[in-house]
């Protein structure tokens, strides 16, 4: 009679006593030697090849690539790569949840990118923003790496702009006075242009 086995690691069959087992590997695949027939560890991330796999779902990315759009990738510097689709960027790696092969290293600061899943930033700090560099609207960068809310003392260097400005406009509309009417009114239409521009600014 026959004798049935085990289909080997890298293959599959979903039907009982089959006569033949099919690949994992996706005809489209750019990168066929990433796939195989793979199963999670109990209590870690790690994956290992299987043999007697019953199902396509047991096919996936061996560890040191990712699962993206249907083909398994080679994992990017600053991240690693589990096994199937389970990474986590390294600390000081950034990439967006949308783009999560796209990533990049948070220079200046690097506590702003604690690492992690795609997408995750230092506290308020903005997650589509590169590298986390933007704090979310109505906060200011904290010591930590992390945005904290705003407080009168982050706007005391605007309102000493502001008063600095001010009094310095209007010395040279005081001395514009001294001149003819042609130059206090070219004064005057500086002093409205200049707040004009500040309140852009600011």
């Amino acid at each position: 009679g026959t004798t049935c086995g085990q289909c080997q690691a890298g293959t599959y069959s979903a039907e009982q006593a089959s006569t033949f087992c099919l690949s994992c590997i996706p005809e489209t695949s750019a990168r066929p030697d990433l796939w195989m027939s793979i199963m999670r560890l109990k209590g870690v991330r790690t994956f290992v090849p299987t043999q007697g796999a019953t199902s396509k779902e047991a096919c996936g990315c061996m560890g040191g690539a990712l699962l993206l759009d249907g083909d398994c990738v080679p994992c990017s510097l600053g991240m690693t790569c589990f096994g199937m689709d389970d990474m986590e960027l390294l600390p000081a790696y950034f990439a967006r949840a949308d783009r999560p092969m796209l990533v990049w290293h948070c220079h200046s600061d690097h506590r702003r990118c604690p690492g992690g899943r795609p997408g995750t930033c230092a506290s308020n700090r903005e997650n589509t923003s590169l590298a986390c560099t933007s704090c979310i609207a109505g906060t200011t960068p904290a010591d930590d790496g992390s945005c904290k809310a705003c407080s009168g003392a982050d706007n005391l260097p605007i309102i000493c702009t502001c008063v600095f400005v001010f009094l310095a406009l209007c010395v040279v509309y005081y001395m514009a006075k001294k001149e003819d009417g042609v130059s206090q009114g070219k004064a005057g239409l500086l002093i409205a242009l200049s707040f004009g521009q500040m309140f852009v600014i600011f």
